[in-house]
């Protein structure tokens, strides 16, 4: 998962002091219908391609319409849950020379103990049909 990779968000917080927060919003991913997109079709071998060039790809959706329902770029009106986890607490702000990279890690893995241990407390309340669970593994 791309938060595995993305450390620069603890880094600003050891500078500036400031606590993390994880927070998860449910029902993101039902806002807009994908094409479907299976391993080895046209789409997705552009889509692997873009990934390669540009660390993100972009998926071909369909909302609806400002007066129609059947298709557009606006999301489809589902319900989006925001659950707000405990902060992470840094103790103190850092100097630039105090910020290693053992405690970028350290207080990233706590970040994402926390925003894991959120997931699982409410997944089932907001989720109970879904197809995966929250990837963050190395």
């Amino acid at each position: 998962m791309c938060l595995l990779k993305r450390k620069g968000f603890v880094k600003v917080a050891l500078l500036s002091g400031a606590s993390l927060v994880p927070v998860f919003g449910f029902g993101e991913t039902d806002l807009w219908d994908q094409l479907p997109n299976p391993e080895g079709s046209y789409i997705r071998k552009i889509q692997d391609m873009l990934k390669q060039m540009i660390t993100f790809t972009l998926p071909i959706i369909n909302g609806r319409g400002i007066f129609q329902y059947g298709f557009g770029l606006m999301p489809l009106r589902k319900p989006i849950h925001v659950v707000v986890g405990k902060p992470v607490t840094i103790p103190k702000a850092y100097t630039e020379a105090e910020v290693t990279s053992e405690l970028i890690d350290k207080y990233h893995k706590e970040y994402i103990t926390a925003l894991t241990q959120l997931y699982d407390t409410h997944k089932e309340e907001y989720t109970p049909n879904r197809k995966k669970d929250l990837a963050l593994k190395d």
